[in-house]
């Protein structure tokens, strides 16, 4: 059985973005490693996730559930709607 490797577009300028700067500096690098593994995730998970499923995404990554609602809701990085959340 083989596993199937999937990539998505990652420019590599993306740390100097407004944003990543801004969340850089909320956040420190930690932010970023967050940022990168929520988008992980959401491409795993066919371009999005549900806003419902927090709480699991914050214990899978090993953090504060604040933490991963801060990365969402106040960089910017990510668009929401009432159910789920993408980038």
């Amino acid at each position: 059985m083989t596993k199937e490797t999937y990539y998505f577009s990652h420019d590599y300028h993306a740390r100097s973005d407004p944003k990543m700067v801004d969340l850089k500096m909320r956040y420190g690098m930690s932010g970023v490693g967050l940022f990168w593994s929520i988008l992980e995730m959401i491409y795993e998970n066919e371009g999005s996730l549900l806003l419902e499923d927090i709480p699991r995404i914050a214990f899978e990554l090993r953090v504060e559930d604040k933490f991963v609602n801060d990365i969402i809701y106040l960089t910017k990085l990510f668009t929401t709607d009432e159910k789920s959340f993408w980038s």
